[in-house]
């Protein structure tokens, strides 16, 4: 929840949608948010001998999962994590009708299964958590990268100004 009539959401094609609690369809959309995964080899596949077969075997690329994603209580900050590597900072527009990209955190190795903040005032920082997994919170059909762990993230970012 963004206020009381707007949220965001998160999808497994890689969609990160704006919603208007008066609106059947979502405001805006941002399609491929975290970018697509790197081509597999062929090698990868279960044919042995026979290329052609390993080609068809192996899946076109596909767009990162938004596995996680958290608004920033009291302002037009989201955060949204996969397991590309980074959390993407979105800031909304001034109408509530769009968003943009404003930052990345990166280092996040790993499955971002959970993402948190907290507002330090005295020091003027947002700090900002995230779980990170070797596996999805909700199955084993992500295959995490090989430099994945079970971790907890965090950073501090300025707020000042």
């Amino acid at each position: 929840m963004l206020d009381d009539s707007h949220f965001v959401t998160g999808s497994d094609n890689g969609n990160i949608s704006l919603w208007s609690l008066a609106k059947k369809k979502p405001l805006f959309t941002q399609r491929q948010a975290h970018g697509i995964q790197p081509v597999q080899k062929p090698s990868k596949s279960s044919a042995e001998s026979n290329d052609s077969v390993a080609q068809i075997q192996v899946p076109q690329p596909q767009p990162y999962w938004i596995t996680a994603i958290h608004a920033v209580p009291f302002s037009d900050v989201f955060i949204t994590g996969s397991w590309n590597g980074t959390l993407n900072v979105w800031k909304i527009g001034k109408e509530l009708r769009s968003f943009s990209l404003i930052g990345e955190l990166n280092n996040a190795k790993g499955i971002v299964t959970r993402i948190g903040t907290h507002e330090d005032s005295e020091n003027s920082l947002l700090r900002v958590f995230a779980s990170l997994s070797k596996e999805h919170r909700l199955g084993r059909w992500i295959k995490a990268p090989e430099h994945s762990r079970n971790a907890l993230y965090s950073c501090n970012i300025d707020i000042q100004g």
